[in-house]
């Protein structure tokens, strides 16, 4: 994200997910992940913020950052 240039606020609040995802992941190693447990996460994370199953900017904003790590693990 630092290379990214990104302003302040913006890296705030994607660390912020990115600790809201972990703990989601039980703190689980985000290395040893597997496809299995990135699908568990989304369907947590979908139950956990959206009442009705449908996305919202929360789930959004999660997706999105938890793409990021795909090309790397996945």
């Amino acid at each position: 994200m630092v290379n990214e240039s990104l302003a302040k606020a913006t890296l705030v609040k994607h660390l912020e997910i990115i600790l809201s995802l972990s703990r989601l992941l039980n703190y689980k190693d985000w290395r040893r992940l597997t496809k299995d447990d990135i699908d568990r996460l989304v369907s947590i994370m979908m139950q956990k913020y959206s009442e009705t199953g449908q996305e919202t900017s929360t789930t959004w904003d999660h997706k999105k950052i938890l793409k990021r790590f795909k090309p790397y693990r996945i």
